[in-house]
């Protein structure tokens, strides 16, 4: 996945109203912050490697970037 896709997919899945910001690396990693409100989500790493994720002071992981959306929705709406 590459930087164009996630923006894409977080868009499709939070809508317009988040901020997003997506670095990608020559590795293939991905650094995502998403914000909404008072809220920021911090999502590091790629489709092979997996997800990890800090969100409200959490540190989670997740195998795919779906799960760490459901997470986002559940937490900031």
């Amino acid at each position: 996945m590459n930087a164009s896709t996630a923006r894409d997919i977080i868009a499709a899945s939070l809508g317009d109203s988040v901020q997003v910001r997506v670095k990608e690396f020559p590795t293939g990693d991905l650094a995502i912050k998403i914000t909404s409100g008072a809220h920021t989500v911090a999502v590091d790493g790629n489709d092979t490697g997996g997800w990890s994720y800090t969100i409200e002071g959490r540190k989670e992981n997740a195998a795919d970037l779906d799960t760490v959306l459901r997470a986002v929705r559940e937490t900031i709406g």
